[in-house]
């Protein structure tokens, strides 16, 4: 079990305190000793910090699978939860129904286990060789700079979730081939 002092010390990792973030090591090395294996009430899951522990969490995809990297495996994935929202807006209906016939309860790449992970990276690796990531540096550019310009236009910003997430968000869009009027489609 962790000290009082460790869970504060995580606690301000967590919080993305200066001192904390700044120079983390301390503050692994201590959870590593005193609770290499520790739940974290904040985060509202487990923290490992231990390496032959991680590898063998990242190795082992029955007990530990990436469909639900926090919890138990319940074969559903919060992308089936949002295909089926999308769904029921009447002007995707149609467009998802086939899908969500077919695939709505299958994991996708970020949280597909093996070896569904390697057959879905196979598939859009090509789109993001590195020859092709050069050659949309123009596009990359381009929205890098709408992008800007809009939050100096409106004085403020959300820099997260209009920054942070709407410019890797384009850019994945734009290297799977989404049409540019699809991208707030694409987004949720």
């Amino acid at each position: 079990m962790a000290s009082k002092e460790t869970e504060e010390r995580l606690s301000a990792l967590i919080d993305r305190e200066q001192d904390a973030i700044g120079c983390p090591y301390p503050i692994f090395s201590a959870l590593r000793d005193e609770s290499p294996i520790h739940f974290s009430d904040k985060l509202g899951t487990w923290v490992c910090t231990k390496y032959e522990d991680i590898m063998e969490i990242l190795h082992d995809t029955d007990r530990f699978s990436s469909l639900m990297p926090t919890g138990p495996r319940d074969g559903r994935s919060g992308f089936a939860t949002s295909m089926e929202e999308l769904a029921a807006d009447p002007s995707m209906a149609d467009y998802f129904q086939t899908f969500l016939a077919n695939a709505a309860n299958a994991a996708v790449l970020l949280n597909a286990d093996p070896p569904e992970h390697r057959r879905q990276r196979k598939a859009v690796n090509r789109a993001f060789r590195p020859t092709r990531l050069r050659s949309m540096e123009p596009m990359i550019e381009k929205v890098t700079s709408e992008l800007i310009d809009e939050i100096i236009n409106n004085g403020e910003s959300e820099f997260v979730a209009e920054f942070a997430v709407g410019l890797p968000m384009t850019i994945i869009a734009v290297a799977l081939g989404v049409e540019t009027d699809n991208l707030a489609t694409f987004k949720k």
